[in-house]
């Protein structure tokens, strides 16, 4: 549904996006856990069609997909710049052919999809945090599809302080959401990836600038952060044979939000969704009389 909302409306010019000044830096060097931590929250940001409530507790999530490996250290802080102890940081993100376990008999054109078509669960998985707040995951660069850069979604779940404090499932299953977000990389390393296979192989689209993703470019509270991944090359010169993916991320532990799945929608829709809905209504009925 989403995709024709999308063509009806690029044909009236309601869809331009603004482009964001977005840096290009290359390969960063990852830096070590924040020591200048500005305590401003990272920005949430919609968790997209494919979550799904697992409960996989592991810090390697692989499964054996090609691509290029990546350590990711996700360093969890409080907005006292404190790291956050055993908290679940819970990832997932797309293979090198764009694909979601899970929705694998479904298009991979970024679209929404009805429901889950499978019981796969490469590239999901959740850890706790440790002493330093820090959350080690074995997984692989994000694959590109349409409408969408490259990115990986991130939820981070803090137990009630009467949370089991032996029982994994239990703790998890006793907190509560405090944020919901996506990790993204820059469109230097996003280019570079999509010449090394099995990447380049990918029948997607190109890939979508930063400038250009709907998502990274949501209207947020104005001093919240957009998470551009810091990379380290395992072998110096060489991306390809692995690389060091760290990041900060500043949470609000008091809070509380509902999971909600929601439409991850491309870069051409972004305008329509700042169109009241009434409105939209109105645009679509005209459409269809045409």
């Amino acid at each position: 549904m989403r995709a024709n909302i999308c063509l009806n409306l690029i044909a009236l010019c309601l869809c331009a996006c603004a482009a964001a000044d977005v840096s290009q830096s290359g390969l960063n060097l990852a830096p070590a856990p924040s020591t200048t931590c500005s305590a401003t929250l990272t920005a949430e940001l919609t968790e997209g069609p494919y979550y799904l409530d697992d409960i996989l507790f592991r810090s390697n999530i692989t499964e054996s997909q090609p691509g290029i490996s990546v350590t990711l250290d996700v360093y969890l802080l409080d907005t006292n710049c404190d790291p956050v102890v055993d908290a679940f940081v819970s990832i997932w993100h797309a293979n090198a052919s764009g694909i979601y376990s899970g929705f694998t008999g479904a298009a991979a054109s970024g679209g929404v999809v009805a429901s889950q078509t499978d019981e796969l669960t490469f590239l999901r998985g959740m850890v706790l945090t440790d002493s330093a707040g820090l959350a080690t995951f074995e997984t692989i660069f994000p694959g590109r599809y349409t409408g969408r850069s490259p990115h990986i979604h991130a939820k981070v779940f803090v137990p009630y302080a009467n949370a089991s404090t032996t029982n994994e499932t239990a703790k998890y299953l006793d907190s509560h959401l405090v944020h919901t977000g996506q990790f993204f990389s820059t469109d230097a390393m996003n280019t570079y990836v999509q010449t090394v296979s099995p990447y380049s192989a990918s029948t997607q689209s190109t890939v979508l600038a930063l400038a250009k993703d709907s998502v990274y470019n949501t209207d947020t509270a104005s001093d919240a952060i957009r998470q551009v991944l810091s990379y380290k090359e395992v072998v110096s010169g060489d991306a390809s044979q692995g690389l060091i993916a760290t990041i900060d991320a500043i949470v609000n532990t008091s809070a509380t939000y509902t999971d909600t799945v929601t439409a991850e929608t491309s870069s051409s829709c972004k305008a329509w969704l700042s169109v009241p809905v009434a409105v939209s209504m109105l645009i679509l009925l005209s459409l269809a009389q045409h």
